[in-house]
């Protein structure tokens, strides 16, 4: 009865063991600085973001594409990722830098649009680590159209004061 007792102590302590060794999956966290930025068209923005590969990892994480989603007229440039991002982040480590630009062009109708910005990555414990981000670009007028409204507005404001001065 005691050594049955001794091997399944044995056999849940191999149990936790090989538990505990298995390997971990690694990942990565991603956020976007100001996931939201007003713009008119005919204008590029750009949008920046900090990726760190925790120090819970096991593995170097290694950074290798990018996939976006953003409504047209608008387009995504990530050449700025694909030319100056680090290849890989070991654990604990981050970087910060801009991602991506995000250009309306003219004549891009006012309103909201959203996109969503990948980024693919894996390590020797994990082969598909992908981390997405959502964005918005908030397309408004350019600013010589709201002068002209405001002042197209105070003109009729003042035309009809003067009207009423000179009924009276």
């Amino acid at each position: 009865m005691r050594s049955n007792s001794k091997l399944v102590l044995f056999a849940m302590a191999a149990i936790g063991l090989a538990g505990s060794m298995m390997a971990r999956a690694d990942s990565l966290t991603f956020t976007i600085t100001d996931p939201t930025e007003y713009t008119p068209s005919n204008t590029t923005i750009s949008f920046s973001a900090t990726v760190t590969a925790p120090v819970t990892n096991t593995n170097n994480v290694f950074l290798f594409g990018d996939t976006n989603n953003l409504p047209a007229p608008l387009t995504v440039n990530d050449n700025y990722y694909i030319n100056n991002w680090p290849l890989d982040l070991t654990p604990g480590q981050s970087y910060s830098d801009v991602l991506f630009n995000v250009s309306a062009p003219a004549g891009t109708a006012l309103g909201t649009y959203l996109g969503a910005f990948t980024i693919e990555a894996f390590s020797s414990a994990t082969p598909a680590i992908d981390e997405t981000q959502s964005f918005t670009v908030v397309v408004t007028p350019e600013p010589p159209s709201i002068f002209l409204i405001v002042a197209g507005l105070i003109a009729a404001g003042l035309a009809m004061r003067r009207k009423e001065l000179f009924a009276s």
